[in-house]
């Protein structure tokens, strides 16, 4: 019944995730949440009341960024987690102040008992994937107050850690500082210094681009400081960007993973990337080809000339492409069998829509790629289903420190997506040279640039 009832009430509760970090301090802005935090403050006793009031202007944030998708025919809302028992569960070297049950749940409660909000409280199922978390929606006279403040006021603090290391199930846990992570978090707080002072845009970027779907859409819209609701129908437009703080994901260890997260580039297709300016200067992306591929025989004092996702007999397309992911996921997995099953579920069925595969027998017709892709690489293929992959990705993101390390220094910004940096046009033949510099000093040979 419960699951029934959630399908039925699906579009009523369309939602955007609350995010924490958002902030205002444009004078509107705080005039409207200082009026309403003297309105509940006498409603929300003594304690943490500065906790309160910014948890407010978070809410308040919030709100605002969801009258973006927000509308009387389908009504959209912002997810509200009132859970002891997460906020309880946030490790305290990542908690904000404002996450905490007792602060949520107050504040919620008034701006309710104030009718400033539609609130629909969640439920708890009889397993995980039946409940519902609370879900809020601005109305009435707060709704008109918001859309009278411009979302480009909205921004997005620091992260109260740079530096995160989680456990085998993806938990963030404590650690305990060392030199090393006192060094890396002086260079990513350095980094981050440069990145705020920069303007970051897409400039003259075609409609169609950004409207080729709506996960694409929103994810751009999650990130710009403009209103992207009424977008022309055709032609190009310039998008003021935020680009948001990076952080470096260690994995179980801060011997696995290390790469950086979190940023605008972090999750942007390379088709989009392309039309980053920064301080309005036209920009270029270089990347590490075949890196992963290549450090595994570097490291091995081996050389590797040629494509290594182009293998005999296959055709470039649509192989190499689908190559290149099998790869990192034969690499990354534990097993045989848990690569081929990620295979299957995320690229197997590419191939299968293509022509180039039947659905009748596609755990073998994958497993046979992977045969063939192993013997072609024989040289490193015990590599191979030995979850490798986090080892390689402490390496490259050391490169990438070094590089966004030595960049900063020089004052020039440039953005990371793992192995490929993004940075002004005119720096480009620097950028090459010390990519090349850094990986040799850290593998031993020489990369493949494009």
């Amino acid at each position: 019944m419960e699951i029934i009832l959630a399908l039925q009430n699906f579009k009523k509760y369309r939602s955007i995730e609350f995010d924490f970090s958002l902030t205002c301090n444009d004078p509107t802005f705080v005039q409207l949440r200082d009026s309403i935090f003297t309105s509940i403050r006498p409603n929300l006793g003594l304690r943490k009341l500065s906790e309160k009031k910014d948890y407010l202007t978070a809410a308040l944030c919030n709100l605002k960024r969801n009258l973006l998708y927000d509308s009387p025919n389908i009504p959209n809302f912002v997810g509200v987690l009132i859970n002891k028992n997460y906020y309880s569960g946030i490790n305290q070297k990542y908690r904000l102040p404002i996450q905490s049950y007792e602060v949520v749940k107050q504040v919620i409660e008034e701006l309710d008992n104030l009718q400033l909000i539609e609130f629909h409280p969640g439920y708890k199922g009889k397993n995980s994937q039946t409940g519902l978390s609370s879900k809020m929606r601005a109305i009435g006279s707060l709704q008109a107050s918001l859309s009278q403040i411009g979302l480009n006021q909205i921004t997005t603090q620091q992260p109260t850690e740079f530096i995160i290391l989680k456990d085998i199930n993806g938990n963030e846990i404590n650690y305990i500082d060392t030199p090393y992570t006192d060094a890396i978090r002086n260079d990513i707080i350095d980094y981050s210094a440069l990145r705020e002072s920069t303007v970051v845009s897409l400039m003259n970027i075609p409609v169609s681009l950004i409207n080729q779907s709506s996960y694409l859409h929103r994810y751009i819209q999650s990130y710009s400081k403009d209103d992207l609701s009424s977008l022309p129908a055709t032609g190009n437009v310039d998008i003021n960007v935020n680009p948001e703080y990076l952080v470096r994901i260690f994995n179980t260890s801060f011997n696995k993973g290390g790469r950086f997260y979190r940023g605008v580039e972090t999750g942007m297709p390379s088709d989009i990337r392309t039309f980053f300016q920064f301080n309005n200067n036209p920009t270029i992306e270089l990347d590490y080809s075949g890196s992963h591929l290549r450090m595994l025989y570097h490291r091995n004092n081996m050389r590797i000339n040629k494509d290594p996702y182009l293998i005999p007999v296959y055709p470039a397309n649509p192989y190499r492409d689908y190559f290149k992911y099998s790869s990192l996921t034969m690499i990354n997995a534990s097993s045989e069998d848990s690569a081929i099953r990620s295979i299957m579920r995320n690229s197997g069925m590419e191939l299968v829509q293509g022509g180039y595969l039947s659905s009748k027998g596609l755990k073998d017709s994958i497993k046979k790629l992977c045969d063939d892709f192993k013997k072609h690489h024989k040289r490193i293929s015990s590599a191979f289903y030995s979850g490798a992959g986090l080892s390689l990705m402490k390496i490259d993101s050391e490169i990438a420190n070094d590089i966004l390390k030595h960049f900063t220094g020089m004052g020039i910004f440039v953005m990371c997506i793992h192995d490929s940096f993004i940075i002004d046009k005119q720096h480009e033949k620097v950028l090459r040279a010390k990519m090349v510099d850094f990986y040799k000093e850290r593998v031993g040979k020489s990369p493949v640039i494009k």
